[in-house]
């Protein structure tokens, strides 16, 4: 299946269309709207100064993450929501670099930051989150504080521990330094997260 047309969603112009297992979603190269980013389960395009569309290439897709995002609009960290469709979301457009893009220019990383990830992820366990993961360019840093995106498989993927977060910081030589803070901040935390050994490899999810 890799690689084949397996299905066309189309709204406001815009097409999406959702290839084979393990590939990216493909867009229509001719929309006028601006085109923010894709991947592997839909593309999101801005469509006016404050606001967004995340369209899907499978309406499954589309379900899973709406389905996060009206259960979980009281959460600081989620977007707000405007509307739905079937293969679709209108939700605020973030203003504001991504979080892995700014740790490239640092060279510490600093307590705040610690502290706004770990008070993330110990929210999405309290509100009954299963994946709970926050990786660095899923996380816009806005003048509301960060905001966190990408939940399709929020209440679908058991994952307990932030594995992609520790992979994401180790690339920018700060998971040490983010490990140490936790501990001095939630101890409880740190030992959960410490308990067994960290993956050192992208794909090994044996460890969770």
């Amino acid at each position: 299946m890799s690689g084949r047309i397996i299905s066309i969603k189309i709204v406001w112009n815009i097409t999406v269309l959702s290839g084979g297992s393990g590939s990216g979603v493909k867009v229509d190269s001719a929309s006028t709207q601006t085109l923010i980013g894709k991947g592997r389960q839909g593309a999101v395009y801005r469509v006016s100064e404050d606001k967004c569309v995340k369209i899907y290439g499978k309406t499954k897709h589309a379900n899973q993450e709406k389905k996060v995002l009206l259960s979980s609009q009281d959460l600081s960290f989620i977007p707000k929501v405007f509307e739905t469709g079937p293969n679709y979301i209108l939700m605020e457009y973030l203003i504001g670099p991504d979080l892995n893009t700014f740790l490239k220019k640092q060279s510490v990383l600093s307590e705040d930051i610690t502290r706004r990830l770990l008070y993330i992820l110990k929210t999405m366990e309290k509100s009954g989150f299963k994946q709970i993961d926050a990786p660095l360019r899923h996380i816009i840093i806005t003048t509301n504080g960060f905001k966190l995106v990408d939940h399709v498989y929020s209440f679908s993927r058991e994952q307990k521990r932030p594995l992609e977060l520790f992979k994401d910081l180790r690339k920018r030589n700060f998971l040490d330094s983010f490990l140490e803070q936790v501990q001095a901040i939630d101890p409880d935390t740190y030992a959960e997260w410490t308990k067994k050994p960290i993956p050192l490899v992208e794909n090994d999810n044996t460890l969770v």
